[in-house]
């Protein structure tokens, strides 16, 4: 495989001054990387979060309400899908997944389910065990996804009328199935997820599987199965109860139509629309989100000061966050959406689970006009704002541990993703096939792919492009990282 060869670095990041509320004005550190400077006006003010009543003040592993003992937490599974004893001589189709909606009804609302039947068939010529296979199972339906539900090729939620394993993965109702309708690897989102699961910083990795998925007795494609974002058993470990100090699940970016700041989601001087999920919104209480608002306001007062952000921020989850999401420049869920964040009774808040990769790995129109800089940094056209990490890269305490994970990950790291592309490449070889016949958008633009990517016209054009795009990536963080303070 020939390696791109890797453009020139863009000009350093210029000095911006930041208006602070109450304050003179302070500079901005240099952010060595080549991010073109944005416009001073982006940055925002800097006015410390409002304190809650004593009450409210954080407190060490509080005791339930009733007295009674905190449930032991749960050990979260972080191992693969088992695979089949011996890889077979030559592979078939990918595992398939069949749904059937009752009387044949169409999957039209992100909020209705509808019900039906779920089973799993896995081939002797597949990676995975057919040991595995599922029979009928009942099911609920409903689409998912923001502008992905948009495309022809539906992404789905299934959730299971009673927990299974599927693939060998812990039992679970809640299954997401991934269309990666603009990603024509096909692969995008499942090579992010086994790399993400040799980072060992964040608590929990959703695991993905290709499939191929049939729809009412209809072909829809190649899917990626995936293990949704939730405090099911092997999943996410989180409290979950009516102390104020609980698990939390954080969505930056999350928010529908009717949401409601305060109710649903909250602000910080530095990101918007931070969705809480977990608790859930309909047994959530005022203590809980008054509580999170608070800490995470703190948490993003404090980065903006670069004073005292370790105590509210779990550091080695964020740099392993950082530099899975460096590595595949995934711009979109760089503090804008699909970004989410936990915190645990008593402990801080950690970055992950990481999500949506599907136009990561060079697959964004705007990844062509500023290559070689950091994803999760603010950005001229302004789509990726000022972010935390405008401000720790400036900071000599986080970059030295930044640079010390990389130097340890990193090469493990590019290893990893080519090894899989190079698996994906062989299984998905005859699936892929009948993907791009029911779906005939080789060579054409589909969504917000760049130019380049999307004039490409054979399958395997779109695996080498992901190989070329991180051979140069890795490369030039390399050289960034060496440059950091």
């Amino acid at each position: 495989m020939s390696k791109a060869g890797l453009a020139a670095l863009a000009a350093a990041l210029a000095a911006v001054l930041c208006a602070c509320a109450g304050e003179a004005a302070r500079s901005l550190p240099e952010v060595p990387g080549g991010n073109p400077a944005p416009d001073p006006a982006a940055f925002p003010a800097f006015s410390p979060a409002p304190s809650l009543p004593p009450i409210y003040a954080p407190s060490p592993s509080p005791p339930p309400p009733d007295g009674s003992p905190a449930p032991a937490a749960e050990p979260t599974e972080t191992d693969p899908p088992p695979l089949a004893s011996a890889e077979p001589e030559s592979y078939g189709r990918l595992p398939a997944i069949y749904l059937a909606t009752d009387n044949g009804r169409g999957v039209t609302s992100k909020t209705q389910y509808i019900s039906g039947t779920f089973s799993l068939r896995i081939g002797e010529d597949t990676l995975y065990d057919p040991a595995l296979s599922v029979g009928e199972a009942s099911m609920q339906i409903k689409g998912r996804g923001h502008s992905s539900w948009l495309f022809a090729k539906k992404p789905y939620h299934v959730k299971l009328d009673e927990k299974l394993s599927l693939f060998g993965l812990p039992k679970a109702k809640n299954w997401v199935l991934r269309a990666g309708y603009s990603d024509k690897s096909l692969i995008r989102d499942h090579v992010a997820s086994v790399m993400g699961n040799t980072l060992s910083n964040m608590s929990f990795v959703p695991h993905t599987v290709l499939v191929d998925l049939y729809l009412n007795g209809s072909y829809r494609g190649v899917y990626t199965l995936t293990e949704r974002i939730d405090s099911e058993r092997g999943r996410l470990t989180l409290f979950e109860d009516s102390w104020y100090d609980t698990g939390y699940l954080i969505e930056i970016g999350g928010t529908e139509e009717g949401d409601v700041e305060g109710v649903h989601y909250f602000n910080t001087n530095s990101f918007t629309n931070a969705y809480v999920h977990i608790p859930d919104p309909a047994l959530r209480t005022d203590a809980q989100m008054r509580f999170i608002t608070d800490y995470v306001q703190k948490a993003d007062a404090a980065v903006l000061a670069l004073d005292g952000y370790d105590e509210y921020i779990d550091i080695p989850s964020l740099i392993d966050w950082f530099i899975l999401h460096e590595l595949t420049y995934n711009l979109d869920s760089s503090f804008r959406r699909s970004c989410f964040m936990t915190k645990n009774n008593g402990e801080k808040l950690k970055m992950g689970p990481p999500w949506d990769f599907d136009l990561a790995f060079g697959n964004h129109f705007r990844y062509n006009n500023y290559p070689n800089v950091w994803a999760s940094v603010s950005r001229r056209d302004g789509y990726v704002g000022v972010t935390w990490m405008d401000y720790l890269l400036t900071d000599p305490a986080f970059t030295s541990r930044l640079r010390e994970r990389w130097l340890e990950t990193g090469d493990a790291l590019l290893e990893t993703a080519l090894r899989e592309i190079d698996l994906c490449e062989k299984v998905i070889a005859r699936s892929q096939e009948a993907n791009f016949k029911a779906w005939n958008i080789l060579g054409r633009k589909t969504g917000y792919e760049p130019d380049n990517i999307a004039a490409l016209t054979e399958y395997s054009q779109h695996t080498e492009q992901m190989r070329s795009f991180l051979l140069a990536r890795k490369a030039w963080i390399d050289s960034a990282v060496a440059r950091l303070p």
